[in-house]
């Protein structure tokens, strides 16, 4: 049996040289990839493409997707005014991560969305995020940090749909954002909280595997239980691929 197609989206930006020369480029950490196929699944680059009938064609043809990491999420997706420390995501990857997710929605397919992804989840769900957690809802831990990250304790949610891949309990994970969750999105459980109550993960509060991490577990995958997030995901995506017909 072919191993299932997990579709990764991409960071986008563009670039001017010293020279005055332009122009736009891709990117996302090899990480992402790595875990997905450590976790059993072929991981497939998903570019935010301009076309709707493209976008569809992409997502028909993986079985899952990842929607990664990134820059902030626009206030103006939730209604308030930014922030001073707040950096949004290119308005190119913006629209293409909001189209994808109701796509994929309408789909069935399942996605695990980390980080910049689990916020763009809460939002298309219509919740709210704090935009800078060190002037709005300052706390002892560190949740932002260049490299290494910083690390710190998350407790996962009994009953949830993580906890039935990680166990409820404390796990230890890493950060680098200063956003997360305020409002929770209609629809959505919180599903895991750091000591000092910001929200680490949400997910949807029905049988669809729509999970929302805040940490990096594409950076932990060499950990069993960073890298079962990732099998979960492709186990899910593997219940779910059509059954090819038989010879005629």
């Amino acid at each position: 049996m072919p191993r299932p197609r997990i579709g990764i989206t991409t960071g986008f930006r563009p670039y001017r040289s010293d020279h005055g020369d332009t122009w736009q480029e891709l990117y996302l950490d090899a990480d992402y990839f790595d875990a997905v196929e450590a976790a059993g699944g072929i991981p497939l680059a998903l570019p935010p493409c301009r076309s709707d009938e493209t976008l569809a064609e992409m997502l028909r043809a993986v079985e899952g997707v990842v929607i990664s990491g990134g820059p902030d999420m626009p206030p103006e997706r939730y209604g308030h005014p930014p922030h001073p420390k707040t950096t949004p995501v290119h308005a190119r990857r913006d629209d293409f991560d909001f189209r994808a997710l109701r796509m994929l929605i309408a789909l069935g397919k399942p996605a695990l969305m980390i980080c910049y992804g689990a916020q763009l989840l809460n939002v298309y769900f219509g919740g709210t995020l704090v935009q800078d957690i060190p002037s709005e809802r300052p706390v002892e831990e560190t949740h932002q940090r260049p490299r290494p990250r910083a690390m710190h304790s998350v407790r996962i949610e009994p009953n949830s749909k993580l906890a039935a891949i990680l166990g409820a309990g404390d796990i230890e994970a890493n950060s680098s954002h200063h956003q997360c969750v305020d409002r929770l999105g209609t629809g959505l459980r919180v599903s895991a909280r750091s000591p000092a109550g910001i929200i680490e993960a949400v997910e949807s509060d029905d049988e669809r595997f729509l999970i929302g991490v805040q940490w990096h577990p594409e950076e932990l995958a060499d950990r069993p239980e960073h890298l079962a997030i990732f099998r979960a995901l492709v186990r899910r995506a593997a219940e779910n691929r059509p059954i090819a017909p038989g010879p005629p």
